[in-house]
């Protein structure tokens, strides 16, 4: 099994990805054990204050898998993915070890677990062709448009996961399940991440940007792998269009109601709570492999956020698809 680090907004803003991402791994039987007392990465806020505090939060994390028996961590968060896999690149060097361990209760053993992304996990232990014979209602007709952000594949040296600037994993994996890919640009550009906090002007730019080019290219929907990201590029639709005065110009989705039609007729549940006003087309959610498994799916514990199907709406890591 894969030590399974589902990371802070698992258990909150983004509780809706951090079920699907359970849900697929078992319809697709790869195993999850979560860590036993796991504690927040310290994500954004921690490494901007502070290194070695950031590291020492993270490598916690790593040593309680390790104590486990881990050889392997698996996150669905590109940013704890990022703070995991930068505390063990840094730790290589003995004196910011020692830093680290004066933080500790414990110190960290010298060999640390690797750390992989649960869409890594998808492409390169399971397969695209392995996940394209599960498929029971394939996403045909639909256009996506997939976007990685800014941290799923960089550094390169760290992340060491597909292209550094033009990655595919999600592409595949949409293609796998059916989808058309369109080709996107800007699918390792920044959204704005935490800055939607201190800057809402930055950030509406910036993910107005990502949704123009989004529709300019034809796209029905956007698939993220970053709560983060999908929380920018979803609920910020309103700052976006007031940011940019481009009430009439911002349309996602021009014929949205034939587009709600083709994602139900899939068995996606299409949130739609009033992201922007009725007047405006929705960026609709897409939890690719979820879907794919249409195969008759457990009902995941917990409250669910839709009455309506047992797939979970969100973009997210599309599974990471």
């Amino acid at each position: 099994k894969l030590a399974y680090y589902p990371g802070c907004s698992g258990q909150g803003t983004s509780a809706e990805y951090e079920r699907s991402t359970r849900a697929v791994c078992r319809a697709l039987e790869i195993g999850l054990k979560e860590i036993s007392d796991w504690s927040c990465c310290g994500s954004t806020p921690a490494h901007a204050y502070d290194h070695v505090l950031s590291s020492a939060l993270s490598a916690r994390n790593l040593a309680l898998a390790a104590a486990e028996g881990a050889e392997r961590v698996g996150t669905p968060c590109p940013s704890c993915l990022a703070n995991l896999k930068t505390a063990k690149y840094r730790m290589q060097d003995e004196a910011f070890r020692d830093k680290v361990n004066a933080l500790l209760d414990n110190p960290c053993p010298e060999e640390l677990p690797e750390t992989v992304s649960i869409l890594q996990v998808l492409v390169e232990d399971y397969g695209t062709g392995a996940i394209a014979e599960k498929v029971k209602k394939p996403l045909e007709g639909i256009k996506v448009a997939c976007y990685y952000g800014c941290l799923m594949s960089r550094p390169a040296d760290i992340m060491q996961f597909d292209d550094a600037e033009n990655p595919m994993a999600m592409d595949n994996i949409m293609t796998a399940l059916g989808a058309e890919v369109v080709p996107f640009p800007l699918k390792t550009e920044c959204c704005g991440a935490a800055m939607g906090i201190p800057r809402r002007d930055i950030t509406a730019r910036l993910t107005g940007r990502i949704l123009e080019r989004a529709q300019a290219f034809g796209a029905d929907a956007v698939v993220v792998a970053c709560p983060l990201c999908h929380m920018n590029l979803d609920l910020r639709q309103r700052q976006v269009v007031d940011n940019r005065q481009m009430r009439e110009q911002f349309k996602m989705l021009k014929h949205h109601a034939d587009v709600r039609a083709q994602f139900s007729q899939v068995g996606l549940f299409i949130v739609n709570h009033g992201a922007i006003d009725n007047n405006l087309p929705l960026l609709y959610r897409l939890k690719a492999v979820h879907i794919l498994i249409s195969v008759d799916l457990p009902e995941p514990d917990g409250p669910q956020t839709t009455t309506t199907s047992p797939f979970f709406t969100s973009v997210e890591q599309s599974v990471s698809t």
